[in-house]
């Protein structure tokens, strides 16, 4: 919801202010995911807009969100999203999954089953 992602937002700010964050993220469609993107684009340098395993998860290549932010990509599969995170990241870096708690436990359990 809208006040989660403020406050994410304000936390990545402040504990990760000398790191480059990776944002991974995925929506239902019944959010307000062009709102929530806006304020999530602020404080990431790379974002990965990918979809959550869910019949009603929104679908990232069919979304007409239109931004000016150079580190945006959209990939409809999470663990392509969560392969290309991984491969930028270095001890410089911190990589967040938010949107979704579906696409948040994706990802846990793909990366529980793949390391």
């Amino acid at each position: 919801n809208y006040e989660s992602v403020l406050f994410i937002n304000n936390f990545a700010k402040k504990q990760f202010q000398d790191k480059k964050i990776i944002l991974i993220l995925g929506f239902l469609f019944d959010k307000e995911h062009e709102k929530m993107l806006n304020i999530l684009v602020e404080f990431a340098d790379k974002v990965f807009f990918t979809k959550p395993d869910s019949n009603k998860a929104l679908i990232p290549s069919e979304c007409l969100y239109e931004n000016d932010f150079d580190g945006f990509e959209i990939i409809d599969d999470y663990r392509t999203a969560f392969d290309k995170a991984y491969e930028i990241c270095d001890k410089d870096s911190v990589i967040i999954v938010t949107g979704s708690l579906y696409l948040v436990g994706n990802i846990r359990q793909y990366i529980l089953s793949s390391f």
